[in-house]
């Protein structure tokens, strides 16, 4: 975790850097360009079907009992199957040139080639793949993802030195985008050696057995199902504003996307230094141990979740502000639209990585279908009558239908075998007790009245200290009911 944290410090600071330096060096529209290549290639990364996911699910066992023979076929056959993914990357993507230009409505950058961009970037992706990337998956399995972190954050720090050099001094777009595919190559070379070097019992040689296989290969494709639904929801929005709203609006949309996603880029920090353990608890301990675990977990989740919601409804507007100007801002209704959505994501990942450890992907596998063809055709009808707001709301709605209800139902009752009711009524005490310390804080925030900058500090201090008084005082309280109630009974 402390490694993790240190790399999303890097990757927060730098990319920030950077988007700045591009919103005054380049204007607002390559920022579009930009969040319009990312969707797309994470629609394309869907080849991926969920395979590592799938991989280090399989190795928990072997690598548990020693079992160095089956390690050594797993790893042989993940290696054979990214070389597969990395070319069924490349042909979707080139198959989608034609239609580039389609996906843009309005203008775009005219002093660049959008083909050449995007081929730089369609590269970049699959190189990703071809590259050793197998070998992160025994670095998961082994609880050892600060190795990762530190590789990443040694490489990232050397790309984004390099990409601020190329836009402060060239201002050139295609320098900038050329620097990507080189530091993947760099980063999986490294990561190669540092794990040949440390763990070096471990070979990608041998074969598995067939029934193995068939059990890696069912996972694969309910996950597979799994993930298009997910990915299709979480990017689909931008394809549709790029589409029907243009590339300056989707420009002011990524900023505010940007930040969320800085958040929740947080949070798979915790969720990855956790996900091995979990793991490990499922496999070792009772039912009953791992229900109080996962509410332990759970009542973390919504503390931290609930504040961060918190401290975007009453900062985020300020931020923008402040960082790209008003002219980048969007209107107050859209910061509320994104909050909710952030929220609504957000608290179900508890459900998602104990789920995700339990290997209970196939049960699960329609609903992301479900949900993000609800969200499609949501999108598309909502984005002609009321604009981007149409695009937020449909997003909230196929979350909150389909997406939270059905997860936690499958997750309850297939693993834990009862009801999801009291899941439920945790959920609604967290989020009524939210809403009411955001209001709180929201309004206290309304009180301050100075220059932007004093003004955003002293909200940012009020923020990181009126909701987690309120809600460890909540929670004090909650804690005391539980006990007397214990006692009574």
């Amino acid at each position: 975790m402390v490694w993790g944290m240190l790399n999303k410090i890097i990757i927060m600071v730098f990319p920030f850097w950077i988007r700045t330096i591009m919103i005054y060096k380049l204007g607002n529209i390559y920022i579009g360009l930009d969040s319009l290549f990312t969707s797309i290639l994470q629609v394309l990364c869907l080849a991926d079907l969920g395979m590592e996911s799938a991989v280090v699910f399989s190795l928990y066992e072997p690598l548990a009992k020693g079992d160095l023979s089956a390690v050594g076929g797993i790893l042989s056959f993940y290696k054979r199957v990214y070389r597969w993914i990395g070319m069924a990357i490349f042909l979707l993507g080139m198959m989608l040139l034609p239609f580039l230009e389609g996906l843009i409505k309005g203008d775009h950058p005219h002093d660049i080639n959008i083909y050449a961009i995007y081929l730089l970037q369609l590269c970049n992706v699959a190189l990703g793949y071809w590259l050793y990337a197998y070998k992160n998956a025994l670095l998961v399995a082994l609880q050892r993802v600060d190795v990762e972190s530190r590789i990443r954050l040694a490489v990232n720090v050397a790309q984004y030195i390099v990409q601020v050099m190329i836009l402060l001094y060239y201002a050139d777009y295609y320098l900038y985008v050329l620097a990507f595919p080189l530091f993947t190559i760099l980063q999986n070379l490294i990561r190669s050696h540092i794990v040949e070097h440390q763990y070096a019992q471990f070979f990608a040689k041998g074969e598995i057995k067939n029934d193995e296989k068939q059990l890696i290969l069912s996972k694969v494709k309910a996950l597979f199902i799994y993930k298009v639904g997910g990915v299709i929801l979480r990017y689909a929005d931008q394809l549709v504003i790029s589409a029907f709203l243009g590339l300056a609006v989707l420009g002011k949309y990524a900023n505010y996307y940007y930040v969320l996603s800085t958040l929740i880029g947080i949070l798979g920090i915790y969720y990855n230094s956790v996900r091995p353990i979990i793991g490990n608890s499922l496999v070792e301990k009772e039912r009953a141990y791992n229900l109080l675990f996962f509410r332990k977990l759970q009542d973390i989740q919504m503390w931290i979740v609930g504040w961060w919601s918190i401290c975007l409804v009453c900062l985020l507007q300020d931020f923008i502000a402040l960082w790209a100007g008003t002219d980048y801002m969007l209107d107050f209704l859209s910061v509320i639209l994104s909050v909710i959505y952030f929220y609504l994501w957000k608290i179900q990942d508890n459900v998602y990585i104990f789920k995700e450890a339990a290997g209970l992907w196939d049960q699960d596998k329609i609903r992301p279908v479900c949900s993000a063809l609800l969200n499609l055709v949501l999108n598309i009808l909502l984005v002609k009558r009321i604009g981007l707001h149409g695009v937020m709301f449909s997003t909230i709605i196929a979350v909150l239908l389909i997406d939270l209800p059905w997860s936690a139902r499958v997750f309850f009752r297939e693993y834990f075998k009862e009801e999801e009711k009291h899941y439920y009524i945790g959920l609604g005490k967290w989020t009524v007790c939210t809403v009411i310390v955001g209001s709180i804080t929201y309004w206290l925030c309304s009180l301050i009245r100075y220059t932007a900058v004093r003004s955003f500090m002293d909200k940012a201090i009020l923020c990181a200290i009126v909701p987690n008084v309120l809600y460890g005082g909540w929670h004090s309280i909650e804690m005391l009911a539980m006990k007397r109630g214990r006692i009574n009974g």
